[in-house]
């Protein structure tokens, strides 16, 4: 499922979540691409764990299924 929230009109996009994320939050992993995120082993990452996908200029989070399995679940800031 898609989420769309607001951030600043800053044209950085990824400097704005370097900002917000990286001194709240341990478990932010920075900026990476998309294949780069799918190569991360996720078993050894927490539930929330966070980072910034820079082709799709989304925002991923790390959650678990009802069957207990991790994936990364996309928000998407406008």
């Amino acid at each position: 499922m898609l989420q769309q929230f607001s951030v600043s009109g800053d044209r950085n996009i990824q400097m704005n979540f370097d900002a917000l994320f990286a001194h709240n939050n341990r478990f932010y992993l920075g900026a990476h691409s998309g294949k780069e995120i799918a190569s991360f082993n996720v078993a050894e990452l927490p539930c929330g764990a966070q980072c910034y996908d820079s082709d799709s200029h989304t925002l991923k989070i790390l959650s678990a299924d009802e069957s207990g399995s991790k994936l990364w679940k996309t928000i998407q800031f406008v």
